[in-house]
């Protein structure tokens, strides 16, 4: 793809929220077509015509081999089809993009999803390696010379500063944007004085989609926490509920404080303070 396609694909991706919105269909609906104009500074239909249909040529291609012999093989393109009806533009992706978010499916390990929208091979083969067979929450040590070769610069970069610059970090960002874990990293110096080489990084991966869940969690029992102070003044549970749940999201100690005062102030009913 080209530069103005990758462009194209992050801003539906970035712009629509197509990493949760493809764990449902592979259909973009209702998209404004002033909009799309815009973004791709076209002035004529023709022009993004011709763009999209371009766009719907590219095919991902992938092979899986075992002992030199194929033991799976599939091409599928980016974008299936496009619809225009009057000022609203509709596109539908390839299914195995949606598989790609669906769990334990072969699709799902590949992560096309991210290839395609990452735009960046190296970035995404960076990416598998930080997830296959990893833990969660666990920290993966790469030497600087074995993540040279991941990204192919060869010698172009002697400083390590300037191989932060230009393609770790940015590596990292594209990771942490388009996919569902959260990478941070340290560097690991020969020695420990402050200006020795850099030997190794080692990064903690963490799952967002799971913290999101123990969020979730936390966020039900913090809630029933308060409920239980207060179950013998209210009479209107679902409002008070409705309440303490938007209130809790702020700070559970805030609210734990708040509820002890207004109970000390309010005997008679809380809801009316």
């Amino acid at each position: 793809m080209n530069k103005k396609e990758k462009y194209f694909l992050k801003f539906l991706f970035m712009e629509y929220k197509l990493l949760e919105k493809f764990e449902k269909a592979t259909i973009l609906q209702d998209v404004d077509l002033n909009e799309i104009l815009d973004v791709l500074k076209f002035s004529t239909f023709e022009q993004l015509k011709k763009f999209l249909d371009n766009l719907q040529v590219k095919k991902l291609e992938f092979s899986i081999f075992s002992n030199d012999k194929i033991v799976l093989y599939g091409r599928f393109p980016i974008l299936v089809s496009y619809n225009i009806v009057y000022s609203k533009i509709e596109f539908q992706f390839a299914r195995e993009i949606q598989n790609a978010r669906k769990n334990n499916t072969l699709f799902s390990l590949l992560r096309f999803d991210f290839l395609v929208f990452m735009g960046n091979e190296a970035t995404y083969n960076f990416y598998t390696y930080l997830i296959s067979d990893k833990n969660y929450n666990n920290d993966t040590v790469i030497t600087l010379e074995k993540l040279k070769e991941m990204f192919d610069t060869g010698d172009k970069y002697e400083r390590f500063f300037d191989f932060e610059k230009q393609v770790l970090k940015k590596a990292i960002e594209t990771i942490n944007l388009f996919s569902n874990i959260k990478v941070t990293y340290e560097k690991i110096k020969v020695g420990e004085h402050v200006n020795n080489k850099v030997e190794k990084i080692r990064f903690k991966i963490v799952d967002n989609s799971k913290t999101s869940e123990e969020k979730s969690r936390q966020l039900v029992q913090n809630i029933n926490s308060i409920m239980d102070l207060i179950k013998n003044d209210v009479k209107d549970f679902h409002s008070t509920y409705e309440l303490i749940k938007y209130i809790l999201k702020r700070n559970y100690d805030y609210v734990y404080t708040n509820v002890i005062f207004t109970k000390k102030q309010f005997k008679n009913n809380i809801e009316s303070s």
